[in-house]
């Protein structure tokens, strides 16, 4: 299967909307909870100090068990994995870093309960009312007309209660650098959804889905991908030269191709800021809909996010998630690609280096170069985007591929 299917698929699914729930947004609800997270930030104060070191404990355990899989010692930390858990434990410490995220949860749940009593809400409509706050500020505009105005004119309030940049329709921001490509990234390596929620709602599952494909299809970065066969996976560092300390690590793997054509994916990302990383796993079960598979639909999500314990069944509606490949643009013509072709050039990923035709297309105030091998799985090696100077420059960069990829979250 093309990976834009995957996208195609997705992205529909992220665009449902789903029924709202809990606390309704208006100017009177938006004040109460503003006066909740004044309440909430003392109580966050007294603990930042042991969320820090646990999430440098998370950091420190994920980039030592990715390490570990890089060599080749660790497939996974499934239950019958007890060598992989063994050696996980011996070198990292831990065999999953879910006992940390579980401890500071634990720590956030009194400062949560201390805004929310003095919000008027009870503790899961706060949080509710704070994960779609902040969805709106990362450019969610999913919301019903009176609460879009809402949020809207109250914008700049939730976004310094909050601490999240406010992205405007359009990809403009009013409180961080970048647009388009760029400001999307960033958006997302500023923990706009992933990094600051307490707990994933439906809506906020396909908002997170929507940022996340927008980065990988929406942008053009994977245009000129070819099919991944059964088992190969590859991992990438995606960063945003104008938020120098965050970035985004993105794994995807097809995991399988069924005699039926059903394929089965997975996307693993881990979103980096200097107070925190989060790792949000999704698997997705995938059948054509025609006989050339050019339209594939969602059947089947499971997902495991920051505070899990393990993968969980999502939702997936009926005739609400297949897409038109129309709505998505072309390859570029040969001859296109034969005058926008810069050369050759080698790039090191890991311990292969791949000889990769450089192309590169020209937009207004700004470039886009891709680097393509035909010998690495799904035939891209690095992306970069380009607008207006260097400062504004956007990566996308392959680091490691492999073979052997099977489901995490026991997705049979």
């Amino acid at each position: 299967m093309r990976l834009s299917h995957l996208a195609r698929a997705l992205c529909a699914l992220a665009v449902i909307a789903l029924p709202l729930q809990a606390q309704t947004i208006t100017n009177e609800s938006i004040d109460h909870f503003i006066a909740g997270r004044n309440a909430e930030g003392p109580e966050l104060a007294k603990v930042a100090d042991q969320t820090k070191e646990l999430d440098r404990k998370i950091k420190d355990f994920r980039d030592c068990f990715n390490g570990l899989r890089e060599l080749g010692q660790v497939t996974g930390t499934s239950a019958s994995g007890f060598k992989a858990k063994a050696i996980t434990r011996a070198k990292c410490g831990a065999t999953s870093e879910d006992g940390f995220i579980e401890d500071r949860q634990k720590l956030l749940d009194h400062p949560e309960e201390v805004g929310a009593a003095a919000a008027g809400m009870s503790k899961e409509d706060y949080a509710h009312f704070k994960e779609r706050a902040i969805g709106f500020l990362g450019g969610d505009r999913n919301f019903a007309e009176g609460e879009l105005k809402a949020l809207t004119a109250r914008a700049t309030d939730l976004s310094n209660a909050l601490g999240v940049a406010y992205a405007r329709a359009g990809g403009r921001e009013t409180r961080s650098s970048g647009g388009g490509i760029s400001g999307m990234v960033g958006n997302a390596m500023a923990g706009a959804v992933a990094s600051q929620m307490r707990m994933f709602t439906p809506d906020m599952t396909w908002a997170y889905v929507t940022y996340l494909n927008g980065i990988l299809y929406m942008s053009g970065a994977t245009m000129f991908e070819t099919d991944y066969k059964p088992g190969e996976w590859t991992s990438w560092t995606i960063k945003d030269a104008s938020q120098p300390d965050q970035s985004m690590v993105l794994e995807r793997a097809m995991i399988r191709r069924d005699a039926d054509k059903s394929e089965w994916w997975r996307t693993k990302t881990i979103s980096v800021t200097p107070e925190k990383a989060d790792t949000i796993i999704l698997e997705t079960q995938m059948k054509p809909m025609d006989a050339d598979g050019l339209t594939m639909t969602v059947v089947r999500m499971r997902g495991k996010f920051p505070g899990d314990s393990a993968g969980k069944e999502l939702m997936v509606p009926e005739n609400m998630h297949t897409i038109s490949p129309a709505a998505f643009g072309r390859k570029p013509t040969p001859e296109s690609i034969a005058g926008a072709t810069v050369g050759t050039e080698s790039i090191k990923v890991g311990n292969t280096t791949y000889v990769a035709k450089h192309v590169r297309f020209g937009s207004g105030g700004g470039d886009m170069d891709w680097w393509l091998s035909d010998k690495a799985p799904g035939g891209l090696v690095k992306v970069t985007s380009t607008a207006n100077g260097k400062d504004n420059m956007w990566t996308m960069e392959m680091t490691g591929s492999g073979k052997g990829a099977k489901s995490e979250l026991g997705m049979k």
